[in-house]
């Protein structure tokens, strides 16, 4: 299991540990970017474009995985890589309960409870930073959700 703990009271930004694994997810206040550091390999991600539902991870300068948005009303990713593909969706539908499946992961993530922003991932995955990078992903919807619950952040 890993463990997902928020780098601040009320930050967004994460340290993930555990099973011999280590790292930290940051999303960027401007925009829907950010970067993921995973057993000391430092990645970038990109939004690619201000109102595109794409997202590619770069190691170095080279794409490693592309993620897209299925539907604008929708909480569901699709995660493309060497390994294949990979959905991101919602365990249900009112919870923040994530499930990454398939491209060689097949885990759960999940909030520690109702009312914090520790979480956990838990399953099995070929590659620790695939898994990151669905992580990154679910931290940028909990945290759209929780802007648009905040009336967008006004």
């Amino acid at each position: 299991m890993i463990q997902c703990n928020p780098q601040g009271i009320c930050s967004s930004n994460y340290y993930l540990n555990g099973e011999g694994h280590d790292g930290s997810v940051e999303l960027h206040w401007t925009g829907e970017s950010g970067s993921l550091m995973v057993d000391g390999r430092h990645f970038r991600v990109l939004k690619e474009g201000f109102f595109s539902p794409t997202w590619t991870l770069y190691l170095d300068a080279q794409a490693i995985y592309g993620a897209r948005r299925i539907s604008l009303f929708s909480r569901k990713m699709e995660i493309d890589g060497a390994n294949g593909r990979a959905t991101l969706f919602p365990d249900s539908v009112f919870g923040r309960t994530m499930r990454l499946i398939g491209g060689g992961s097949d885990c759960l993530i999940r909030p520690a409870h109702a009312f914090t922003r520790r979480a956990t991932i838990e399953g099995h995955w070929q590659e620790f930073a695939h898994v990151a990078f669905g992580f990154w992903l679910t931290a940028l919807i909990w945290c759209r959700r929780q802007r648009s619950a905040n009336g967008g952040g006004s």
